[in-house]
């Protein structure tokens, strides 16, 4: 009887040895030649008039980040951009930077580096496309967010950044009635 296991264990060994159909199969591999093509070549150029998948990739403003003095988003804000800008804010930047933009995020009292305030007089007086080359790179504990953010995001994040930096500077005498009325509210 063990003569017998051992048998099948043997032919089940030398089954599983076999190379597997798909790493086995014919393809083209990239950069090898191919007599599929006339011209011989096994990766094939793009079709005529392809569009990139990032659908801003041709947009003229795409290099205005590298402008490290550029203080204007390069390209017009409506309110629906600011309230964009908003929710990536609030998606990508509070578990660090808070709601409010303190450095007060929830991974910070878990333990992490605290991140600068937003509302530091020399993080208030950088340019916008400071912020945005910062989310593009990365700095100190802070990882690049370019892949995760498309780049007319990190405008619409800085441009919601600088919302918050000068909310703090509005007069409460310059609010209107149902505004003060909701400060008062939330006030204990």
């Amino acid at each position: 009887m063990s003569g017998s296991r051992f048998s099948i264990i043997l032919l089940l060994l030398l089954m599983s040895c076999r190379p597997a159909d798909m790493y086995d199969q014919k393809k083209a591999v990239a950069y090898e030649s191919t007599p599929v093509f006339s011209d011989q070549r096994s990766a094939r150029p793009p079709v005529d008039n392809t569009v990139a998948q990032d659908s801003d990739f041709n947009q003229p403003w795409r290099a205005a980040h590298l402008d490290n003095e550029r203080n204007t988003a390069p390209f017009a804000i409506a309110r629906p951009d600011l309230e964009r800008g908003r929710e990536r804010y609030e998606i990508y930047c509070t578990p660090c930077h808070g709601w409010t933009g303190e450095g007060n995020g929830m991974i910070v009292q878990r333990g992490y580096l605290q991140p600068p305030s937003f509302h530091d007089p020399v993080l208030k007086g950088k340019p916008l496309a400071h912020y945005v080359q910062v989310m593009t790179s990365g700095i100190g504990a802070m990882p690049s967010y370019a892949a995760q953010i498309p780049l007319r995001d990190r405008w619409l994040i800085a441009v919601y950044l600088r919302v918050l930096q000068s909310s703090r500077d509005v007069p409460v005498t310059s609010l209107g009635d149902e505004a003060r009325g909701k400060l008062e509210e939330a006030q204990p």
